[in-house]
């Protein structure tokens, strides 16, 4: 704390003395994301980009991030791109010239600062950093801790999405229990395992004023190096997160009662055995059986029985999912009709239904089918959008023509959010969606169903399914790579009195069990179906459709369409993924327009006559939180260490972010 005391003074002195380092309003952190590996040695890999929006009539020139850690660490191996091109390091900042597409690094007794020098007026601006921290993890005598600032206090503004993914590649297996995290911010943030090396967080509008940091305590027998610190501190860690857990966990109760049930379920299953004892005798000899010959042997086979059986269904099935495709790629029919570009609708199917049929090949976003849907109910008539300074209301009504049943499904959505109110706005509709998870997947799961029943009317496909003989084939590859592979691995243990035979023997079972996971697990992929002449057709013109959207402002202006269009030919776009591409376009190519109230999403887009892409960015975050909640989910804090939620605040670490400045 103190040493972040000294770094804003040194901060606010530069402000007054130096060139200026303001923080304007007009410059918003729309999203952070941070990837981060720590790596066996200690150290730790970091790539973080910033999605910042600056707005007014400022032409802003430099934006730049603060870093703070204690001398024992350090900082190197800067990479930074902005909007994905790369940019070249100076070697001193340049705070008087601010040369556009460079950066500049300059490292003082607090740490770090990186200086991106940019040309950004009423436009939002994608930087991506990438760094190396030596001696990341401190190395305590009883537990490794990574604790790492991704925020703080001195941010440019509020950030609307933050999340971050963190992989620990330690240098032995480390079991899920032995990997405790929790994470310190807003209450509504969630820090979750997703499996026993790596943790994702999620958390929306962290005000500058509550931070938010991580800390992840790990065993100290996974590192080779780190931040030693000759002391025990785990019981101490430990107390510190539960008191902080207990302050802020307002779901203790639902904890007790899943805690009450595990143990209904451990004395049914003490009942069952007392009630089945020869199938208990049964399961205890099986597992007696197993470690015929002694720990050591029954642990490594064991280990390569499971652990094998990953990396093998993955490889595999990854192969077979590239000749798959090639197969595929080769069996479909070419369209008779592909221009580069075309300029207007191909037909007149729903939004929904053209992104589903434009990602037939390639997968189907549904979150872009689930936004795009949403506006053209405002285009329908079905609902009516309207914009009161910062809130967006949503106003079912009464237009007269049918619902198709994808868009039945949003407006019950909306009504059940609602409930006796004419209206909801959109931060109370996500919050409902993120408090009624499994109400939120059981919907998602109907829009999607619907839409592909809807999808099957409307085209012929041919299914193409899995000859026998690949799936024996699999078995008999799968066999031998068990019987050669994992039996010279198993050679070498000591079987005692076993036939010589053993090793390659049980290689073979294992090896064939494994087929039988891949042949489980994925069927082996190889089931598709190919669309008919008429629907590739109809597929190559969506695509020059989608084609035009990505370019349309390379045409002549009288190529181009009245802006009139461009309501609903943005619907389209966002059905294809464009969505996010063609409204920034828009706003460079149209810079004034007539404002308009007509009670649809374009009209609450218009603001003074220009775009608001902010606004498009709240409404795409509605099947943002609908497709990213989950019922497994939990906003409840955790004082063991176990993930879920978020505690008030931890104090935050000795490193990470000091904090952003942007002029």
């Amino acid at each position: 704390m103190k040493r972040t005391i000294i770094l804003l003074a040194a901060i606010f002195f530069l402000c007054a003395v130096l060139s200026p380092l303001t923080v304007y309003a007009a410059a918003y952190e729309d999203k952070v994301d941070f990837q981060i590996t720590v790596n066996p040695d200690g150290s730790a890999d970091f790539s973080e980009t910033h999605t910042v929006s600056f707005y007014g009539s400022q032409e802003y020139t430099r934006y730049g991030r603060i870093y703070i850690y204690p001398p024992e660490r350090a900082m190197d191996g800067w990479f930074v791109t902005v909007d994905g091109e790369e940019w070249k390091r100076l070697d001193r900042p340049d705070n008087d010239g601010r040369p556009d597409g460079r950066f500049a690094v300059e490292y003082n007794d607090e740490g770090a600062v990186v200086t991106m020098y940019h040309r950004s007026k009423n436009r939002p601006r994608t930087f991506s950093i990438s760094y190396h921290v030596e001696n990341a993890v401190n190395l305590y005598n009883d537990a490794a801790e990574f604790f790492w600032n991704l925020t703080s206090k001195n941010e440019i503004s509020t950030v609307n999405t933050l999340t971050a993914r963190v992989t620990v590649l330690g240098g032995m297996e480390m079991r899920e229990e032995d990997f405790r995290i929790w994470a310190h911010g807003p209450l509504d943030g969630v820090f979750h395992k997703e499996s026993a090396n790596t943790a994702s967080l999620l958390v929306s509008s962290v005000p500058d004023s509550n931070p938010v940091d991580i800390r992840i305590v790990m065993p100290p027998g996974l590192f080779t190096g780190g931040k030693v610190i000759r002391e025990s501190v785990l019981d101490n860690i430990l107390g510190q997160e539960q008191e902080l857990a207990d302050r802020a966990n307002i779901e203790r109760a639902e904890r007790e009662e899943r805690d009450r049930r595990w143990a209904e379920e451990a004395l049914i299953y003490e009942q069952w055995r007392k009630d089945h004892p020869i199938r208990a005798w049964m399961d205890d000899a099986a597992y007696a059986i197993f470690g015929f010959i002694n720990e050591a042997v029954s642990s490594t086979v064991l280990f390569i029985s499971i652990f094998g059986a990953i990396p093998f269904v993955f490889v595999m099935s990854s192969i077979n999912t590239r000749k798959n495709k090639k197969k595929r790629e080769g069996m479909r029919l070419k369209p008779t009709v592909s221009p580069e570009y075309y300029r207007s609708l191909p037909d007149r199917r729903p939004p929904a239904l053209a992104g589903c049929l434009a990602g037939f090949y390639e997968g189907k976003n549904a979150g872009n089918q689930f936004t795009a849907t949403l506006m053209d109910m405002t285009l329908k008539g079905h609902l009516q959008m309207r914009r009161e300074g910062r809130n967006i209301f949503l106003i079912p009504k009464e237009s007269g023509s049918p619902l198709l049943n994808h868009e039945e499904i949003i407006l019950d959505m909306i009504d059940g959010a609602r409930d006796e109110a004419p209206s909801i706005t959109i931060r109370s509709f996500q919050s409902y969606i993120r408090k009624h998870a499994e109400w939120s997947v059981k919907k998602r799961g109907l829009f999607a169903a619907s839409l592909d029943e809807q999808l099957d009317q409307q085209i012929e496909a041919t299914l193409i399914a899995p000859a026998k003989r690949k799936k024996k084939a699999t078995l008999l590859i799968s066999s031998l790579v068990g019987y050669f592979i994992i039996g010279i691995l198993l050679s070498g243990l000591d079987f005692g009195y076993i036939i010589p035979m053993a090793p390659k023997l049980i290689g073979l079972v294992i090896g064939f069990v494994w087929g039988l996971i891949l042949l489980f697990a994925t069927g082996l992929g190889s089931v598709f179906r190919l669309l008919s002449q008429k629907d590739e057709d109809s597929l190559a013109l969506w695509q020059a459709f989608g084609h035009f959207i990505d370019d349309f402002t390379t045409f002549d202006e009288k190529d181009v369409p009245d802006i009139s269009v461009w309501k609903e030919y943005l619907v389209y776009a966002v059905a294809l993924g464009k969505g996010e591409k063609l409204i920034r376009d828009l706003a460079l190519h149209y810079p004034n327009l007539q404002q308009i109230e007509d009670g649809t999403y374009f009209s609450c887009m218009l603001m003074d006559g220009h775009f608001d892409d902010k606004v498009f960015t709240s409404i795409n975050d509605i099947q943002k939180e609908a497709y990213h909640v989950s019922t497994s989910a939990s906003s409840s804090s955790d004082g063991g260490g176990g993930g879920g939620g978020f505690s008030s605040s931890g104090g935050g670490s000795d490193s990470g972010s000091g904090g952003g400045f942007a002029d």
